[in-house]
């Protein structure tokens, strides 16, 4: 299926459709399947970029109509310059999907708990929030903090750890 160029998915280069061919060529952009980064060992640094990528996407394609058939973490394409690309097909060398989803978020919270789920440091507590349940149709209200989110801290550093443990033990001693 063709979609204009959008960010999160390929941009079709080229086709033919005619009695002896019927193909289509789209970008091959460097990187690897998500699948392959799962485990709980990425930062939130990149994931929440990730995670807004793949939940505009899903905004733009239930507008058009054009939601991949399966929505699965086989069909996740992350690129070497730290974008998500959602695919109408299993991406190259990603293992097979353990399961699809019927809702956009129950999708994006499955691909934010596989990558940021035991991750050190941990994820910041706005994170932490995007993989409460919610009912299928907070996707609205997941997109709305994704996009709030990328403007927050994505991580707190140990001395502002240090700091905030420093002034909160201050107020017993201050009373």
């Amino acid at each position: 299926q063709r979609t204009h160029h959008r960010p999160g998915r390929l941009r079709w280069i080229t086709g033919r459709r005619s009695q002896g061919e019927n193909w289509d060529a789209y970008e091959a952009p460097a990187g690897m399947p998500l699948n392959a980064l799962a485990g709980g060992s990425t930062s939130w640094t990149a994931v929440r970029f990730w995670l807004l990528d793949l939940a505009e996407e899903l905004a733009v394609s239930r507008a058009e109509g054009s939601t991949p058939a399966i929505l699965a973490d086989d069909r996740l394409w992350i690129t070497a310059d730290g974008h998500a690309k959602l695919l109408d097909f299993p991406a190259p060398g990603a293992a097979p999907a353990t399961e699809s989803f019927d809702t956009e978020t129950s999708f994006l919270r499955c691909i934010a708990d596989a990558t940021i789920g035991a991750c050190l440091p941990p994820a910041p507590l706005h994170a932490r929030a995007l993989l409460d349940p919610a009912p299928a149709s907070a996707f609205e209200s997941m997109l709305a903090t994704l996009r709030l989110g990328i403007r927050r801290l994505a991580r707190v550093s140990r001395l502002r750890r240090l700091l905030i443990t420093l002034g909160v033990s201050a107020f017993p001693a201050a009373g």
